[in-house]
């Protein structure tokens, strides 16, 4: 019963709320008072959804925050989600860290309440904590890669490590050109980047990009 609470999406009797003194009230009011100019009238079933749910009172008992203070659900589920995971978001300075956010990016935090996190063990747990989770293993990547991958210089790297360089330089640069290119020219003036040159310890490397 209380799961059905959580995914069903709640009313709010946003024309009724004209005024500060509103927020004084300690019972909901009357079901004509939800009458919203947009949507119309809400329904008997709609309403006594309303009067089971208490979502200030669950959110200040398991996550000592306050509703009131937040001016969007999603904030509010952000901050639970820093607080209960105990994760610092650091600046990103990775391409790889920004994809890794934006593929888990979820629409509704609800949609991965109680979605199965250990399916050889079938334990369960909250979308907050469950995204939690997600930052938590995004932080422990973000040390390894800051702390173990290491730079060799140039000459103790073999050709292949060499070619692997040269390949990265070479699709980066074709990337940061085109977004460049984009911003600056006409796309009927077909801006192409045609080679570049850098030296390393001295040895020129040249990239060409046309065939």
């Amino acid at each position: 019963e209380q799961l059905a609470l959580v995914y069903r999406k709640g009313v709010y009797p946003y024309d009724y709320i004209d005024s500060h003194d509103r927020f004084q009230e300690t019972e909901l009011p009357p079901i004509h008072e939800f009458y919203s100019t947009l949507k119309g009238k809400i329904s008997q079933d709609d309403y006594k959804h309303a009067q089971k749910t208490e979502f200030r009172k669950m959110s200040m008992e398991y996550y000592e925050l306050d509703p009131s203070h937040y001016v969007s659900a999603p904030s509010l589920y952000w901050d639970g989600i820093l607080k209960m995971s105990g994760v610092r978001i650091e600046l990103f300075t990775d391409m790889a860290m920004h994809d890794f956010i934006e593929k888990a990016n979820r629409g509704n935090v609800t949609n991965l309440f109680h979605k199965e996190y250990t399916s050889q063990k079938g334990t369960k747990t909250s979308g907050i904590y469950l995204f939690g989770l997600h930052l938590k293993i995004l932080d422990k990547a973000r040390d390894r890669k800051r702390y173990t991958h290491i730079l060799k210089p140039v000459n103790q790297c073999g050709n292949s490590i060499l070619t692997k360089q040269a390949t990265n330089i070479r699709t980066r640069m074709l990337v940061e050109f085109n977004k460049k290119a984009s911003k600056l020219y006409n796309s009927e003036d077909m801006p192409v980047l045609e080679s570049i040159c850098y030296s390393v310890k001295k040895h020129t490397i040249d990239i060409n990009y046309v065939l």
